[in-house]
C-alpha cells in the first residue's frame, strides 16, 4: 500500500457547538482529523481483508454486501458513540 496521502472531504452531522469549538481551535482541530483519520484507515483495512477472505469463502456477491453493510453500520455507530462522549 502507498504512502502517498491524499485529502478526503467526508460530511459528518455533529452539534453546532462542537462544530464551532473545531472550528476556533487549531489543536482540537488537529485531533479530531488525526483521530479520524487512523480510525478509519484501520477499518477501511480491516474491511478490505475481510472482503477478500469472504470472496476466497465463495460467498456471493450479496453475501458480502450484506456483511460490508453490518460492519459499516457498526463503524458509525462506534464513530458516533465515541463523538458522545
Amino acid at each position: 500500500m502507498s504512502s502517498e496521502y491524499v485529502e478526503l472531504t467526508i460530511k459528518l452531522k455533529i452539534p453546532r457547538e462542537v462544530k464551532a469549538l473545531i472550528e476556533s481551535d487549531e489543536i482540537i482541530k488537529r485531533a479530531v482529523m488525526d483521530y479520524l483519520s487512523s480510525e478509519v484507515f484501520e477499518k477501511v483495512v480491516l474491511i478490505a481483508i475481510a472482503d477478500s477472505v469472504l470472496k476466497d469463502r465463495g460467498l456471493t456477491i450479496e453475501e458480502v454486501m450484506e456483511f460490508d453493510k453490518r460492519i459499516k453500520r457498526a463503524i458509525v455507530e462506534r464513530i458516533e458513540k465515541n463523538l458522545e462522549r
